[in-house]
């Protein structure tokens, strides 16, 4: 069993009970409180400061007897916590100094409780800013729920490593199930995202042209297409070929570069003026979240389409897409 003090602070500080686990259960400790379901887990106290690959055998062995890991250190370096946050371990410091408070991290299949030093919760006046890493996590597991670490990392772009420091800083959004992490809410992880994600293009050029909002794209994307130039369309358009509900009045593309779409006989006007619209994302993960076309050319996904309408100004149509992937989910 582990010291006294960790217990008391994991009973002080985040209200959870321990108890003793099951004979032959393979664990050493059952944690359980409200948002918190029981849950096993196998602990392992080190006297002093330990490697990453110490994390990753004690997690192989932890998973084999199919309970989560919790490990009690001194120290930990930054390999050291981020070999845990990429096994899914709980660990706990607790510095050998008297009075010194115990810090670290706890995870169970509601999702992850981090134990910060007392001293250093004052929140900030300017929260950080969230990485671009984390919205878009939070649009795959808007489109994909219970998707797995190494799925998400390779459907992102991103290291396994990234996945973890992105569920880290989406905190309570968030759980772990067997076969994957989901949200406990979509309509509030949605809401976080449409209160947050700065969706701004860093730079957008507004046309006028004379086909209708289906033809304008297929003739914009033609021709990005040819100039070897990335690209998915967004907005109106999009909608309408996720969830049809009113016939698009505009044309919408995200491109990685801009172009004159004058070759194509669009001609440049105002805002309020245009029906095409050319942008350059600001998001470094928004062109590569569209998936190959099968036929036409390349559409955001449902999700990131619903922002757009949502920041474009056509709130009925954000309202009805997303009316529609909710039910989509719910029917899962």
């Amino acid at each position: 069993m582990l010291i006294t003090e960790p217990w008391t602070t994991i009973a002080d500080r985040l209200g959870l009970v321990v108890t003793a686990p099951p004979e032959g259960s393979g664990a050493d400790v059952v944690l359980a409180g409200a948002g918190w379901p029981s849950t096993a887990y196998r602990t392992k106290t080190f006297p002093a400061p330990i490697r990453p690959s110490t994390v990753h055998a004690h997690a192989a062995s932890a998973r084999e007897r199919g309970v989560w890991l919790l490990l009690v250190v001194p120290s930990a370096s930054a390999g050291v916590s981020q070999a845990a946050l990429e096994e899914n371990v709980s660990l706990l410091i607790v510095p050998g100094s008297p009075g010194t408070p115990v810090r670290g991290s706890l995870l169970s299949p509601a999702g992850r409780r981090d134990l910060a030093d007392p001293a250093a919760t004052q929140p900030s006046r300017r929260p950080g800013r969230v990485p671009w890493a984390t919205y878009a996590l939070a649009f795959e597991l808007l489109e994909a729920p219970k998707t797995s670490q190494r799925v998400l990392a390779g459907r992102i772009g991103v290291t396994q490593p990234r996945i973890s420091q992105a569920l880290q800083n989406l905190g309570d959004a968030v759980h772990r199930t067997p076969t994957g992490w989901e949200v406990h809410s979509p309509d509030h992880l949605a809401d976080w995202v449409l209160a947050r994600y700065p969706w701004q293009p860093r730079i957008a050029t507004s046309w006028l042209t004379l086909d209708a909002p289906v033809t304008a794209a297929q003739r914009a994307t033609t021709y990005l297409r040819e100039g070897g130039i990335e690209h998915a369309v967004g907005g109106d358009v999009a909608a309408d070929s996720v969830a049809p509900w009113a016939r698009p009045s505009s044309t919408w593309i995200w491109s990685a570069v801009q172009v004159d779409l004058q070759e194509i006989e669009a001609t440049p006007t105002t805002a309020d003026a245009a029906n095409l619209f050319l942008a350059v994302p600001d998001d470094p993960y928004l062109l590569g979240s569209a998936p190959p076309p099968e036929n036409g050319y390349p559409v955001l996904p449902p999700w990131r389409v619903w922002i757009d309408l949502a920041h474009q100004g056509h709130g009925d149509a954000a309202d009805a897409l997303r009316r529609h992937l909710t039910t989509r989910r719910g029917q899962a």
